[in-house]
């Protein structure tokens, strides 16, 4: 019984040594630019409460450019009453590859907001187009 414990425990601590060396290396700066360059192109979508601006960022069109994009806009209405730029992203903790990025991407110190509460929002308002802001959705 003895022996049959110790090997099931050196497997299990194989396996636990592995995840986690998966883990550290997919969070790696050039292993994660990778993964994020071909696994989570689209997932980063951005929005003002009430949708008046909405960005997605992918390749050159990054955040530091939804931070202008958001800035000339806020010039063009400086009446909003919610001048915060949201996140329409949720932190998902199975995606173990993203888990360095919770932590130190700007792009995650932005407040969550789902879709779904600015789409009411904006129906509310009549949001339409005005220049100097982007509706890319």
């Amino acid at each position: 019984m003895n022996k049959r414990l110790t090997s099931w425990f050196k497997n299990y601590k194989k396996i636990v040594v592995k995840i986690l060396l998966i883990i550290f290396l997919s969070n790696l700066p050039p292993v994660y630019g990778l993964i994020r360059t071909f696994a989570d192109w689209q997932s980063f979508r951005y929005s003002t409460y009430n949708g008046s601006v909405t960005f997605i960022s992918f390749w050159d069109r990054n955040f530091e450019m939804m931070k202008r994009v958001h800035k000339g806009c806020l010039a063009a209405r400086p009446n909003l009453k919610d001048k915060n730029m949201y996140r329409l992203f949720a932190k998902n903790p199975l995606a173990f590859w993203r888990w360095r990025a919770y932590f130190f991407d700007k792009e995650y110190k932005l407040p969550y907001k789902s879709w779904e509460e600015i789409e009411i929002v904006r129906a509310n308002e009549h949001v339409k187009g005005v220049t100097g802001c982007t509706m890319d959705f």
